[in-house]
């Protein structure tokens, strides 16, 4: 199997994982779901990562393939990272400066800096 067939097979794979965690949110209490939305959201972001082929390594797609839940592997490896979601939404939000529309009128909308 080339690189491409191993990530496509690794994402069908997590696919069918993320709709039956979704299915199993779904029999849960609203308070339930709140407490498992961030799991759920950041999921759908891995997901939607390996839509890139080229996002992992050959040995990498191999070695989750073998695994039943390589979905929850991935998340919880994430989980272990020393950079979190919120390091992210820090360092964005020094990265910014003001529209140019917002410099004259003095409020307006934010932009990202190229």
């Amino acid at each position: 199997m080339n690189k491409e067939q191993l990530s496509l097979k690794l994402y069908e794979k997590m696919e069918v994982e993320q709709n039956a965690f979704k299915e199993e949110l779904l029999t849960l209490t609203p308070e339930q779901i709140l407490l498992k939305a961030h799991e759920y959201i950041m999921r759908e972001d891995i997901l939607a990562l390996m839509e890139d082929p080229d996002i992992l390594s050959v040995e990498r797609c191999k070695a989750l393939l073998k695994s039943s839940t390589p979905l929850a592997d991935v998340y919880d490896q994430y989980l272990r990272m020393d950079c979190g979601y919120m390091d992210t939404h820090r360092l964005s939000g020094m990265c910014r400066r003001p529209h140019p529309a917002s410099e004259t009128a003095g409020t307006g909308p934010m932009t990202f800096r190229r």
